[in-house]
């Protein structure tokens, strides 16, 4: 590129939209549902708060009861797509779901599974929305997602496996990618 001339993406202005106001503590994870008018964040002040980004509303606000909340997700269902859920990861060790019934507008508790004793780092889902990767201390798990009568999960691996003791990284992140037969974790260095 000659030095007079500037890139496409070097010439974009970007503006402030909305700026949304609703938690008490910082916020650690926020995820937009697939359609974009929806955002969902989870905080330090332990809510879950839906926001309606056409407007910059808080349209619903979730107490998981699972201490910070570290990250949330959407979910999308497979098999009954008008269905979609909210998964949220807490410092408690936890995974909370809900479901956002449309027809009514709200959110119901669906579940509450813990699956770790300590602080869950990350969570990635798959492409598809099958698989769930939950990391924390030293250890990292693979999850199958079953809609078909509510929500479930079943665990597929851990490593290193339950019976054995913890590895002495951290990974606090996970990705999916070749279609979700391969994973890629970053590791915190000590």
């Amino acid at each position: 590129m000659d030095q007079g001339q500037t890139s496409e993406t070097a010439q974009m202005r970007y503006t402030l939209q909305c700026s949304l106001e609703g938690h008490k503590g910082p916020i650690n994870s926020a995820s937009f549902l697939e359609d974009g008018n929806y955002l969902v964040s989870g905080a330090d002040d332990g809510w879950v708060i839906v926001w309606d980004i056409r407007n910059g509303t808080a349209i619903h606000k979730l107490r998981p009861k699972q201490g910070p909340v570290v990250v949330v997700k959407w979910l999308r269902d497979n098999i009954h797509h008008e269905m979609t859920y909210i998964i949220s990861a807490g410092a408690n060790g936890t995974l909370v779901v809900w479901r956002f019934n449309k027809a009514l507008f709200l959110f119901e508790w669906v579940s509450m599974e813990t699956v770790f004793d300590c602080v869950v780092e990350y969570t990635e889902l798959d492409n598809t929305h099958n698989l769930l990767i939950v990391t924390a201390l030293g250890r990292i798990t693979l999850y199958h997602i079953s809609t078909d009568r509510g929500i479930s999960l079943s665990l597929l691996r851990a490593e290193p496996a339950f019976d054995c003791p913890r590895s002495p990284v951290l990974p606090i992140l996970a990705q999916f990618f070749n279609h979700r037969h391969s994973l890629i974790v970053a590791y915190l260095d000590s």
